[in-house]
């Protein structure tokens, strides 16, 4: 599985255009994901008939259109690696697929701009969270809820191992370097792992490699990092880390040794009780606070300003409408209308791209469960 980053978000959420296509669709993790590609097809006959009978393209003018989403639903290694959901997008400019492993609703439509509500979970949900495996033969890196977890694809990001990173000092030092001649003018060399000074040297360089990499993948998240290595190691990575969320309690063992969903049950038990505090953090300051609101067109006045520190949505919830720029107005309507847009979505990116945070709960969740949205504001 791929890491969905912050800058991948701010091009998504930038690009607008007559019809742009969003697609989600639930998928299975291995075998020849049947059912998924069967939902794709549907997908894109829905697609097809709006476009036709909505918006009035030709079938010639479909057919390019929707093109890579049908040469998509035939790529036959896509369908074998894939995570919980599937998610495509399609627009003049941009054509834009990846898999990720969030709990969202499927959907598909056509608008001005790309759907991209469920993604913000991926960035400071209350459930997510890293699982970094650590030891000097073998790490590997997680992403994981409470009830998921999947290995993220780090090949040529992180070394895989310690001979791997220090093999590309050897290369650019040739085997480090040589101290002397012998007698029959042959070149002595010195490699890794001479003795104990070496030994450390070659593990804090291994685990500065790692760390640069952890940073390349996941610096745009901030939610927890929990690692799984022996003490020593644990301690050594934690002070040269420079990842602003590594969780203080780590899980003691080589990992080596251990299955990853035992370690994976040892995290979350460990993490429960983080999860619990920054829920009800939120939500406390939510209800002391003087300044929030929890009417929609309000909500949605302040996100468009910059003006809403923290938003709280009802999951899966759509609101159809549109923002009219010049008038400075919102449109709200009860079903969808041709080339509609989730007016949610208009708010949380908004929101999201102005520095604030947030969180899709369920209903239950909300700080004010009797509205869909609840905003925290800054002034």
């Amino acid at each position: 599985m791929a890491i969905f980053k912050k800058e991948e978000f701010n091009e998504l959420a930038n690009e607008c255009g007559k019809y742009c296509i969003s697609i989600y669709i639930h998928t299975q993790r291995s075998g020849e994901n049947k059912e998924g590609r069967i939902k794709l097809k549907n997908h894109i006959q829905e697609i097809e008939t709006e476009m036709a009978e909505d918006l009035g393209l030709k079938p010639k003018e479909i057919q390019e259109y929707l093109k890579p989403l049908k040469d998509l639903q035939e790529d036959t290694n896509l369908w074998r690696h894939l995570s919980d959901t599937l998610i495509i997008f399609k627009s003049n400019n941009t054509f834009y697929h990846t898999t990720l492993a969030i709990d969202t609703h499927e959907i598909s439509l056509i608008s001005k701009k790309f759907y991209l509500l469920p993604l913000l979970s991926t960035f400071n949900n209350t459930q997510n969270f890293f699982i970094l495996t650590l030891s000097q033969h073998h790490n590997a890196l997680y992403e994981a809820t409470q009830n998921e977890i999947t290995e993220v694809i780090t090949k040529d990001i992180m070394p895989e191992n310690i001979d791997e990173s220090i093999g590309k000092d050897v290369e650019q030092k040739s085997l480090q370097f040589r101290s002397g001649q012998t007698g029959q003018g042959k070149a002595i060399y010195h490699g890794k792992g001479e003795g104990k000074d070496d030994k450390k040297e070659e593990t804090i360089k291994y685990l500065t490699h790692l760390n640069n990499g952890i940073n390349d993948i996941i610096e745009d998240y901030e939610i927890p990092l929990i690692v799984a290595a022996v003490d020593n190691v644990f301690s050594l990575f934690k002070e040269i880390s420079t990842y602003k969320n590594i969780y203080p309690e780590f899980i003691p063992g080589n990992p080596d040794e251990e299955d990853i969903l035992l370690i994976h049950e040892k995290a979350c038990d460990i993490l429960t009780p983080y999860f619990n505090q920054l829920r009800e953090e939120n939500k406390r300051k939510y209800v002391e606070s003087k300044n929030k609101s929890a009417t929609i067109k309000e909500v949605l006045q302040a996100s468009y300003e910059g003006a809403v520190d923290t938003l709280f949505i009802k999951k899966d919830e759509l609101l159809w409408g549109k923002f009219n720029k010049e008038e400075n107005n919102f449109e709200i309507h009860k079903t969808k209308e041709p080339l509609d847009y989730c007016l949610l979505d208009f708010a949380a990116r908004k929101t999201f791209l102005n520095g604030g945070k947030v969180f899709l709960e369920n209903k239950q969740e909300l700080p004010e469960p009797d509205s869909v949205v609840n905003a925290l504001l800054r002034f």
